[in-house]
């Protein structure tokens, strides 16, 4: 049976995650920039408070960033197998007993 609400999910995913994705990259740019006005601020000693905002902000860019590093990896690895456009050696099955509506008593 074909689910007629299948394109809406699909296209509501697609939205979502370019959301999440200029998300992100306005979290690094407000990061960068807050680390950039911040970087001679009067400290005021151990227990400064910009000063631990900024590490947690560099510490969310490099996280980021490892995020992003581990992403082009896998992308480059992938890229033959999506630019040679290969199918899969073995054949999908497309009929299967819960397609089929086969009830198997035990």
């Amino acid at each position: 049976m074909i689910n007629p609400y299948r394109s809406r999910n699909i296209t509501w995913v697609k939205t979502l995650s370019a959301l999440l994705g200029l998300f992100a990259a306005l979290f690094v740019l407000v990061s960068g920039i807050f680390l950039i006005h911040e970087i001679r601020h009067d400290c005021s000693g151990e227990d400064c408070p910009v000063c631990a905002a900024m590490e947690q902000c560099e510490e969310a860019v490099r996280t980021l960033c490892t995020g992003l590093v581990i992403l082009a990896a896998v992308i480059l690895s992938a890229l033959p197998l999506l630019i040679s456009g290969s199918r899969p050696s073995h054949p999908v099955l497309s009929c299967t007993p819960v397609s089929a509506k086969t009830r198997i008593n035990c």
